[in-house]
């Protein structure tokens, strides 16, 4: 897989003559909270639908966040025989760092901290039921942990998913 840092994107999106195409593969809530300015977006879960268009490019520039989900757009792209992307290393994070410009919108909470409230809560309950009322209710913070070390371990993550498809992210 090829990749750019965010510098490199930053010249080529200022520089290039060619057909190119940014794309951002956050939920629609990340990408209207905030994004780069040429940006345009296709969720990652949307991604592959979207092949015909990408076609048409002679280069896409796949960025997320921190490159984790762009890294995974670019591979599920050449896995549908598409050449022409190239994943963008460090994201969105890293554009900011750089002091390049982005568009804010609304703000919502990015999905990442959705997780991390959602599984606290979902743990404490586990451990206050289990305490409060009955000793298996610990099997629900035992679930939850397991959840996370798998999305660690595999780069995916299930209530990622569910979240992203929320209303509050659309």
């Amino acid at each position: 897989m090829k990749s750019l840092s965010v510098t490199e994107l930053h010249k080529h999106l200022q520089n290039s003559a060619e057909k190119t195409l940014l794309v951002d593969v956050r939920t629609v809530g990340e990408y209207q909270s905030e994004h780069i300015p040429q940006a345009s977006n296709i969720p990652l879960d949307q991604i592959e639908q979207s092949i015909d268009e990408l076609k048409q490019y002679d280069h896409v520039y796949v960025q997320c966040q921190s490159g984790n989900r762009s890294s995974q757009a670019c591979k599920k792209l050449a896995d549908l025989d598409l050449s022409n992307m190239m994943n963008v290393e460090g994201g969105i994070k890293d554009w900011k760092k750089e002091g390049f410009p982005t568009i804010k919108g609304k703000t919502t909470i990015s999905l990442f901290r959705q997780i991390q409230i959602v599984a606290g809560i979902l743990i404490l309950a586990g451990v206050g039921l289990s305490v409060a009322y009955h000793p298996g209710f610990v099997w629900l913070s035992a679930f939850v942990g397991a959840g996370l070390l798998f999305a660690g371990v595999s780069g995916t993550c299930a209530m990622g998913a569910l979240l992203s498809k929320m209303p509050w992210n659309k």
